[in-house]
């Protein structure tokens, strides 16, 4: 059944769906029950777990994974659980894309490896390390990024919000943060492309943005394969709500210059907060 959870008004039966609401008060709950018969019109994932507004909902979420080895992910919108090596459009030539090649794939994260050892103050020592510094600098591989903070989760969720939704989209495009437990960890002698089936990578903090964002991998056999587990939860956030999210993450520390540790990542924050006007001149 879809459920609306209310810290004021109880709890409210929406349809007969496979959905929990986690909603803020009951005029939320009569909000989201006007869009009940959008989330399978609008193509959503039909497996989700629940649905998020706001930031009380989400701390509420936040407590169900106060224990029991979880991972998360955040992502902007529901899309497939994809390696970013193997995703759409990540080759193409001028009049359309190329499918995943893995020979291709190797010889792009040899190049990296060539070229990146300037950079870098203390050189990996293994392929496994080489994939966890190449991923968390933008370059494809076959590593999906997750987080052991639910937290941080919610920011990577909440990054593009700001946009507005109307009644027809409201539901469309929500954000999602990703919960899974119970992976098999990859093994001290296994070769990361000559994998069967998905391991579980927790890797020493090569770089500084690993710790900061509590950073772990999820790699497959065939990165073309959208990841899947049986135990693997999709709980929905409003686009209405990621704002409010994501200005309370902020208030807790949780943002771009947390997460990225370089000027980077505290030139993106702290334009973000310029664009909100949340800047203050310290008093003089």
């Amino acid at each position: 059944m879809i459920t609306a959870y209310s810290s004021s008004a109880g709890t409210t039966r929406l349809q007969d769906q496979p959905l929990h609401i986690f909603a803020e008060d009951a005029d939320r709950n009569e909000t989201l029950a006007k869009h009940a018969d959008g989330v399978e019109e609008d193509n959503l994932d039909r497996n989700a777990t629940g649905f998020v507004f706001g930031w009380r909902s989400l701390c509420e979420l936040a407590s169900r994974f106060g224990e029991g080895g979880w991972m998360f992910r955040g992502q902007t919108a529901c899309r497939p659980l994809l390696a970013p090596i193997a995703r759409p459009g990540t080759r193409k030539n001028l009049s359309e894309e190329k499918p995943y090649d893995s020979l291709s794939a190797r010889d792009l994260f040899d190049e990296f490896k060539l070229r990146a050892r300037p950079y870098l103050s203390s050189p990996p020592t293994s392929d496994w390390e080489w994939l966890a510094i190449a991923r968390h600098h933008g370059l494809p591989t076959p590593l999906l990024d997750w987080t052991e903070s639910f937290l941080v989760a919610a920011m990577f969720a909440t990054t593009a919000s700001g946009r507005k939704a109307n009644e027809r989209t409201m539901v469309k495009h929500t954000a999602v943060i990703y919960a899974v437990r119970g992976l098999q960890e990859r093994l001290l002698d296994e070769n990361p492309f000559e994998l069967s089936g998905t391991r579980l990578y927790r890797p020493p903090h090569v770089t500084p943005r690993i710790p900061a964002q509590q950073g772990v991998f999820t790699i497959s056999g065939d990165p073309t394969q959208p990841f899947e587990h049986e135990n693997l939860q999709r709980w929905l956030i409003s686009s209405g709500g990621c704002f409010n999210i994501k200005k309370m993450l902020d208030v807790c520390g949780v943002n771009e210059a947390a997460v990225y540790p370089d000027l980077d990542g505290l030139g993106r924050h702290l334009a973000w907060r310029y664009k909100w006007d949340r800047v203050h001149r310290a008093d003089r």
